[in-house]
């Protein structure tokens, strides 16, 4: 256990006094529970990357969650994010074996349904838990952004269970599929709206996905 309740921060360099730095804690094998402190207001680049990080206590300051901050930690089950989070990078969870994310209903920037995060007004796809519990996943008709490294080491378990089918097809504002957006993964269906435009060269990087369909939501 890491407790820095009582810890004081001092800004150095380019990092400031409530900002945990990048990299501070990586590949840090031990580490199993941290205590943040108070004052805390940004978790920084794999701040706890690599790290076998089970509990956390998330300070109602955090506003901001960097890219890999908990890359490969031990959470597993539902994830309780910081009720005043203002950002929160698409990887900052990757590896983790985390069923849903929650937030609570009085964030103005973030709402989660079905464990999945979304900007709150449901236009960007923000965060997708690795072991998300149904085999279908209908992304709502209002996103028309998605982020790289976004669904990460999914896919069916061995008793079935997890994403089998994504569904986009009713996104019909959604244009282009990044980079890594589908990244080591392995489902059975993909299933794309009329609209989209572009599908860039490594969408689906290092993944196994059976059957790609993109046709007319006519």
């Amino acid at each position: 256990k890491l407790d820095l309740s009582s810890v004081s921060i001092s800004a150095y360099e380019n990092s400031n006094a409530d900002y945990i730095p990048d990299e501070a804690l990586y590949d840090f094998m031990i580490l199993k529970k941290v205590v943040l402190p108070e004052s805390v207001e940004t978790l920084g680049r794999s701040a706890f990357s690599n790290c076998r990080i089970n509990q956390i206590n998330f300070p109602d300051q955090i506003r901001e969650i960097k890219e890999n901050c908990f890359k490969y930690a031990d959470f597993s089950g539902k994830m309780a994010l910081p009720v005043n989070l203002e950002k929160i990078a698409s990887t900052s969870f990757n590896g983790c074996s985390i069923s849903a994310f929650e937030i609570s209903s009085d964030n103005s920037k973030f709402i989660s349904k079905d464990g999945v995060l979304y900007s709150h007004d449901t236009t960007e796809l923000a965060v997708f838990p690795k072991n998300y519990r149904f085999n279908l996943y209908t992304i709502p008709n209002t996103v028309s952004k998605l982020n790289a490294s976004q669904i990460y080491d999914c896919g069916p378990y061995g008793d079935e269970t997890g994403l089998r089918i994504i569904d986009a097809s009713y996104c019909h504002q959604l244009k282009t599929i990044p980079d890594e957006f589908i990244f080591v993964c392995r489902f059975d269906k993909l299933l794309l709206p009329e609209e989209l435009r572009s599908i860039s060269s490594y969408a689906f990087s290092y993944s196994k996905v059976d059957t790609i369909v993109c046709y007319s939501a006519t």
